[in-house]
């Protein structure tokens, strides 16, 4: 399943060689700010994720996926674990639609 904000910062960063001081350098912030996102003891201003991912050199599904999770930290803890379990929904009924057998196009009930 998907990871919380910090969990996905803590992978781009490991990714890209970078530190969380060299980060913090980059995006012009504090190194301990930085480890307090991670923790999850602070939250992303979000008029900075854009920035952010693109010096992790994010794209496609995980920058959005980045974005997404720097949202999510700013809704009450409610929404957030509502917005988790369905987001779990739609995976469990996708990996089921794949595992399903394809219909035929033969009735097979005719007789």
């Amino acid at each position: 399943m998907k990871r919380p904000f910090g969990q996905i910062l803590a992978r781009a960063l490991v990714r890209n060689g970078l530190s969380q001081r060299d980060f913090a350098r980059q995006v012009r912030t504090s190194g301990v700010f930085v480890s307090m996102l991670i923790r999850g003891k602070r939250r992303a201003p979000l008029s900075s994720v854009d920035r952010w991912a693109g010096v992790l050199k994010l794209s496609g599904a995980d920058r959005r996926e980045f974005s997404l999770q720097a949202q999510l930290t700013h809704c009450p803890l409610a929404i957030r674990r509502l917005v988790t379990r369905l987001r779990c929904q739609v995976v469990r009924g996708e990996a089921a639609t794949r595992r399903a057998p394809r219909a035929s196009g033969i009735d097979q009930h005719s007789g």
